[in-house]
């Protein structure tokens, strides 16, 4: 008797996918590299491997292996024994893996602390050195931190105007919080910071956020007077989704509801001080 196992394969990435093969293999090896911050296609997908094998979406999964192969072109594919909802993860990840390899955005200290300049500008421009002066200044961690470091130095912030609502440096009167953090792509993480500490005159200052999200957080938020960012990150949605991202809108703003402030797809950004690789 012959015993035959059925084995699923799954294709999740291939950067030799369209009619002009020879542009689109290097086209798609070039986003690949940049991804994975990996200086050829062999490394790229071993760094790629190692970050989706860290993901908790395998736990989903009984038995899978993940095949890739570097030349001619990068391929990466998943084996294994799949059930419906299996599959549909694995698309949704194959979506997602196109959709972030050909749209991010790397952002190392040097371009950060340029960003952080154009933000003490902002603010400068909007408030004033003389009201900037009686302003605090928080930020939301990690990220944030390291963020409002550049833009006190920028500044020119003391060392009292620094450090968190309620801590030893507050002295109880009502003053403007100044709210800093690397990046925006919800308003969640800002939303729950803002519940948590019961701050009521606020301005939000993302280093990088989309500007429809930061226009939806002054309107929306009590207590915000500005949101203001340094640098816009693009809304990816209609892109990815072309003739059918107005149904798309509609089912998302159904889901979501009252609970989402913005309802695009930023473009994926990480900093140098984040693991771009997991």
């Amino acid at each position: 008797m012959t015993w035959q196992l059925q084995v699923d394969a799954f294709l999740l990435l291939d950067a030799d996918n369209g009619a002009e093969k020879q542009v689109c293999s290097r086209k798609g090896t070039e986003s690949l590299l940049s991804f994975t911050r990996q200086p050829d296609a062999k490394a790229a997908l071993e760094t790629l491997c190692h970050g989706l094998e860290a993901n908790s979406l395998w736990s989903e999964f009984d038995e899978v292996r993940l095949v890739a192969r570097a030349d001619p072109a990068p391929m990466l594919a998943a084996f294994g024994r799949f059930s419906p909802r299996q599959r549909m993860l694995l698309g949704n990840l194959s979506a997602e893996l196109t959709d972030v390899i050909q749209n991010h955005r790397y952002v190392n200290y040097a371009e950060a602390e340029k960003a952080a300049e154009r933000l003490a500008a902002k603010l400068l421009a909007r408030y004033g050195r003389d009201a900037l002066a009686e302003f605090r200044f928080t930020a939301i961690p990690r990220g944030g931190w390291i963020v409002l470091g550049m833009l006190s130095y920028c500044l020119g912030l003391r060392h009292e105007q620094i450090g968190l609502p309620g801590d030893l440096f507050d002295d109880g009167e009502r003053r403007t919080w100044v709210v800093v953090d690397d990046c925006a792509l919800s308003g969640v993480r800002f939303r729950q910071f803002l519940r948590s500490r019961g701050l009521d005159s606020v301005i939000f200052c993302p280093l990088f956020a989309p500007p429809g999200l930061c226009e939806a957080i002054a309107r929306a938020e009590p207590g915000v007077e500005a949101c203001l960012n340094a640098v816009d990150l693009r809304d990816v949605a209609p892109e990815r989704f072309g003739q059918s991202y107005p149904q798309w809108l509609e089912r998302r703003r159904a889901r979501i509801g009252e609970a989402g402030a913005w309802l695009g797809i930023t473009e994926y950004v990480a900093f140098a001080w984040c693991e771009p690789q997991s």
